[in-house]
Order: structure tokens, then sequence, then C-alpha cells
């Protein structure tokens, strides 16, 4: 960079490398700071350190080096081969799914099926669906998804991959349904996916949502409001012609206390390029990208969390809606036209926690779309709307969600 970066600094699975413990299997490694002067200006700060021996305890790791000075990072997974490995392949790709009520079935007393599967190289056992973080196949009779009669069965593709799919239908939707997380997890391939049952009232006509046109642009602030009755920012993409070249789209929420410092951000990145159709992805656009939430303000000193890249295979172009919970587990979800809904989690992150007291302190909010491709008006357009949540609300969907994340925390580490 132009000048030297005290701020940047190397965190290995989420602890800087130059606060690690004793105990740690990367201490040894001794990751030392120096920086060099080029003859062209430019000043290079480096981290670097040396294992001697890997082991297993280092296989894994998450490697993010960040610079909040530059406001940029760069990231890699520690992958460790066993001693006597000549299998130098990883396996095939493990895919998730779940989908609840599409919004037209998405109200008191109409029904719908609730379906969940994961797409792996073999049956996967271990794979089940938790309501509320009970099983579906332990449900008591007196629960209201009981009569869901929950059903497993397994299907295996041409291609060798094994889908192990869990569902059921609910008859009717009731009040007590409303509000209910519904989380599929695999102990074998230690991956889950989630979603909210979000239903309306039976007698609601409301069922259009007014959507406010966005590009390159920040939103009207959100505000003022209290923790936990957080706004959700929902976000449409409408395609209007298919990717024949490499698209970007950033979507953030920011969040600021009460004199308007802000405090934090997510920040999820959309990468969209042309790619040739096959037997096993349709589409001829594929979307990869990031997602992360950072802090600043007065929580400028706690520790962000970045993915790897990600690939979003399963939204086959940009025709969805993409809402951003900030205070939720399952921070980003994506809606397809059909009803689909997949969820991209942030609870792995070892500054959940964090995050999650600083929303205390937040009492508005706002929604900034970034882009550096010109005409991507052209490609797909974009709308938002905000789902807010008043202090004496009655939408049970928010109601203790500190225990709810907490018992899935516990679930998920047990």
């Amino acid at each position: 960079a132009p000048q030297n970066d005290s701020t940047f600094e190397m965190y290995i699975d989420g602890t800087p490398a130059s606060k690690l413990s004793p105990y740690s299997p990367w201490y040894n490694a001794s990751f030392t700071r120096s920086t060099y002067h080029y003859s062209n200006g430019t000043v290079s700060t480096d981290i670097e350190g040396f294992v001697d021996k890997f082991t297993s305890a280092h296989n894994g790791a998450l490697i993010n080096c960040t610079s909040w000075k530059y406001n940029g990072h760069i990231a890699t997974y520690i992958r460790l081969r066993p001693d006597n490995s000549t299998d130098n392949n990883t396996d095939s790709k493990v895919r998730f799914h779940i989908r609840g009520p599409r919004p037209r079935y998405a109200v008191i007393g109409q029904g719908s099926s609730i379906t969940s599967s994961v797409a792996a190289p073999q049956n996967d056992s271990t794979f089940e669906m938790y309501i509320d973080g009970t099983p579906a196949s332990k449900l008591s009779p007196y629960s209201p998804w009981y009569n869901a009669s929950f059903t497993r069965s397994t299907y295996r593709y041409r291609n060798g991959t094994v889908s192990t799919d869990i569902e059921g239908f609910v008859d009717k939707f009731t009040s007590a349904h409303n509000g209910a997380l519904i989380n599929c997890t695999s102990w074998k391939y230690n991956g889950h996916i989630a979603t909210y049952i979000r239903l309306r009232p039976d007698n609601s006509t409301d069922n259009n949502t007014e959507w406010t046109p966005i590009f390159n642009s920040t939103s009207a602030t959100v505000g003022p409001f209290s923790y936990p009755n957080l706004p959700e920012f929902r976000v449409k993409f409408t395609k209007h012609k298919e990717v024949d070249k490499y698209l970007y789209q950033s979507v953030n929420v920011n969040l600021y206390n009460g004199n308007g410092t802000r405090l934090g951000n997510t920040n999820f990145i959309l990468y969209g390029r042309k790619v040739e159709a096959d037997e096993d992805y349709p589409s001829n656009t594929s979307i990869t990208g990031y997602k992360r939430f950072y802090f600043d303000g007065p929580w400028r000193g706690a520790t962000g969390c970045q993915s790897r890249r990600l690939n979003f295979d399963y939204l086959e172009g940009f025709n969805f809606e993409m809402q951003t919970s900030v205070g939720s587990s399952n921070m980003f979800q994506f809606t397809k036209p059909d009803g689909e809904v997949h969820s991209e989690s942030m609870d792995h992150c070892s500054s959940f926690s964090t995050w999650q007291e600083m929303l205390q302190e937040a009492q508005s909010a706002d929604l900034k779309l970034t882009t550096w491709t010109q005409d991507l008006a052209d490609y797909f357009t974009t709308e938002y709307s905000v789902n807010t949540m008043s202090d004496n609300s009655t939408d049970n969907s928010t109601d203790d969600l500190q225990g709810i994340l907490k018992e899935l925390k516990l679930l998920l580490q047990a």
C-alpha cells in the first residue's frame, strides 16, 4: 500500500496471531511483523510464521488477514492430507436445501409442505430436522407440528449424488406455528440450513409489498427502534437479460447508535459470471461471493467475521429476493420465485455473540447498495422494502429470539 499499515493483522480462527495462547497449535509458528519499502514508494506490511510440523489440530483453520486502515482482507483455509494419504482430490459438493411455505400459502389458515434435504456423495443417517430445537422424529403429540407427519427418504441421482430428504405437510397453519425456527443439520457433513416460519394473519389484505427502487446508493434511514425490534431489509432482484460478463453487487446494512455513530455493518458480496449449463447446473449464470459483518465506532476493536468465497448455485440467476436480518443467526435469506428459501448463517462466527451485544445499542439503520458495473441495471434492477416491528408488537417471531439462538448454538456444539 502507499503507507505502512499498523492495523494489518492476521487472525487464526478469529484470534490475532499476535495474541495466540501458548496452548494454541499455532503458537510455536512465532508469527512476526515486518515492513519493506520498495523503490517506487510502496510499503509492504508483512506477517509471517513457520510451522515445523503440521498436526491434525492445524487442519481446517481459517487464516484471515485484515486491514482496518484500507478496509480489505484476504483469507484461506488450511487443508491438510493425512500423512499416508494418496487421495489428493476433495469430496463432491455437499448441498443443503430447505423450503418453507410459498408466499401465497404463508397465511394462517392455509396449508403447505415443509421440506429439507442434503445432497452428498453418501446417504446421511445423521441428517435431522429440528423444530425449535426438537427433532422432527421426536415431536410430542401436543406439538402443533406433530400432525405434519415428517418422514425421511433417500434418492440416488444418476451422477451418484444421494439426496437425504425430510418432509411433512401442515394441513392448516395456526398462530402456534408462527415464528418457529426450522433447522436442518447434518452431523456427518458438519453443516446446516435453517429458516423461520413467517405467517400472515388470515384476514390480511396486504399481500403486496411496496418496493422502492435503489441503485448504487443508500436508502432512507430506518428508526428509531430498540432491541430486539430490529428491522429486516429486503432487496428484490429482477432479471432483465442473461449475464454475459463479470458483474458485481454489494448489499450492506449499516447500524447506528442514538448519536448517529456507525456501530457496525453487514456486507454481502455477489459476483455474477457466464458459465456453460450442464446436467448438474442448468443455469448459464454462476453467482459467487462473500458474507461478512464488521464492527465500527466504539466497537471497532471487536473482530468481524468474513467467509471464504462461496458458491450460491441455488440462485440460478439474478431473479430472487434477499433479506438481511441483522439480529438472526440466519442473517441472509434468499427466496426464489417459486418460494424456495435458502439461508446463509453467521452463527459459526466466533464474534457472533459480540455482534448480538452490539445490536443492543443500535437505534437506526440504512441499506446501501454499491457496484462498479456501470450498466448493471441492464442485467437486473434492484428494489428494497423494510419490515419493521414496533416495541409493542405481538408478533411472536422475535419473542425470546436470544433464547432460541442460544439453544441452537448449544445444540450445534453438542
